[in-house]
């Protein structure tokens, strides 16, 4: 999962890029869709929090 940084941003355009390094399916929501999605049906919504709190999370450890 990327991009989740300017998931919620209003004004932000996501610039950075990715490689894959072995075949790879890619799926890709608009951010309008995403808010959708999470209005009707809350568990989704939950869940993609907690996963971006993981990742961030993480991500502070690695830079101590």
């Amino acid at each position: 999962m990327f991009g989740q940084k300017y998931a919620f941003s209003d004004n932000e355009v996501y610039t950075n890029t990715a490689m894959a390094l072995e075949n790879t399916n890619l799926f890709f929501m608009y951010k309008d869709d995403i808010e959708n999605l999470m209005k009707k049906d809350k568990a989704i919504g939950f869940n993609m929090l907690k996963r971006i709190s993981k990742m961030l999370y993480e991500r502070e450890l690695n830079e101590r």
